[in-house]
């Protein structure tokens, strides 16, 4: 309750996503155990994935103060969700030694990392709490005769 989600970027990507077992104990110490072991487990998979990020602000955190040059609403800064992603599964080869059975997922959150990463480098947060500031003055100034001034802690 009291999360105004003002921003949404959505991704649609293909992928090929890979998962390989490494070797553990004293085999990890052998030249070149990695390489035989995960050629041997090595499961790919061809995954097409659509999400969506959403960014906003919890209005439940909002400060509201009245000063001599106007109302003054102090906000938290924005909050980026996690991405609602879903995953389908074209194409799966599986390992010779070993068969992944969570590929599907795990591509699913490997998509959703990368698609958080890429809305946080667009600058959702920033986009969020403009929006966000546009909103809550749109609400109150019908309100007050008073200057609404948001601000962001």
């Amino acid at each position: 309750m009291g999360e105004l989600r003002t921003v949404s970027h959505s991704y649609s990507q293909v992928f090929e996503h890979e998962t390989a077992v490494d070797p553990e104990g004293w085999a990890a110490n052998i030249p070149l155990a990695k390489q035989v072991v995960n050629a041997a487990t090595r499961n790919r998979a061809l995954v097409s994935v659509n999400g969506e990020v959403q960014a906003g602000v919890d209005l439940s955190q909002a400060e509201v103060l009245e000063k001599w040059d106007g109302i003054h609403i102090i906000l938290p800064q924005a909050t980026v969700y996690p991405a609602s992603v879903t995953a389908r599964m074209h194409d799966q080869k599986k390992g010779l030694l070993w068969r992944d059975i969570n590929i599907g997922f795990k591509a699913e959150l490997e998509a959703a990392k990368r698609m958080e990463e890429a809305s946080r480098l667009k600058g959702i947060s920033m986009e969020a709490e403009k929006q966000a500031a546009k909103v809550i003055e749109e609400l109150v100034k019908p309100m007050t005769e008073k200057k609404v001034i948001v601000e962001y802690q």
